[in-house]
């Protein structure tokens, strides 16, 4: 029962993630895509060595070795889009209205930031500040040290 609502908790926190992170691109004046299409390309890998595998281990490396050249090939370039949304992350928002709405006027302290991400987690269509996208990485690395404590008691 546990691993499930572990589980659930889980893949909430991803949904939620990455509507952060396109809100923050959004505010950045770019598209959803620059973080979509390294997702993509890294759950299409995930599913070819899944399926690929005999055992039905997820990341058996003699499947990777049979891939070649083509699992490194979309490895590699779903590594370099997701650091250029990493670097995209600090550039400074677009002080006036875009496609995706009027510029966020609030520079968010750690509660309220960390409030708007749990009830705001399925909104992919507007805009975030940097302070906001900070402040709840820094929300994320305090639910994964508890997670870690928890575990670290049940086990």
């Amino acid at each position: 029962m546990l691993s499930i609502l572990y589980a659930c908790f889980n893949i909430y926190l991803g949904i939620a993630g990455a509507a952060l992170t396109v809100r923050r691109l959004h505010d950045a004046g770019l598209s959803g895509l620059w973080y979509y299409i390294p997702l993509i390309l890294i759950v299409i890998l995930y599913i070819i060595i899944y399926f690929s595998s005999d055992a039905y281990y997820a990341f058996d490396y003699k499947i990777i070795e049979q891939l070649g050249n083509f699992a490194i090939s979309i490895f590699c370039i779903s590594v370099i889009g997701f650091f250029l949304c990493f670097i995209f992350m600090f550039f400074k928002s677009v002080p006036k209205q875009n496609k995706w709405g009027d510029s966020p006027a609030i520079f968010y302290e750690f509660i309220p930031a960390s409030m708007k991400y749990f009830t705001k987690w399925l909104d992919f269509k507007s805009r975030s500040t940097r302070s906001e996208y900070w402040w709840i990485y820094l929300t994320l690395l305090l639910i994964l040290i508890i997670e870690i404590i928890i575990n670290s008691l049940i086990n």
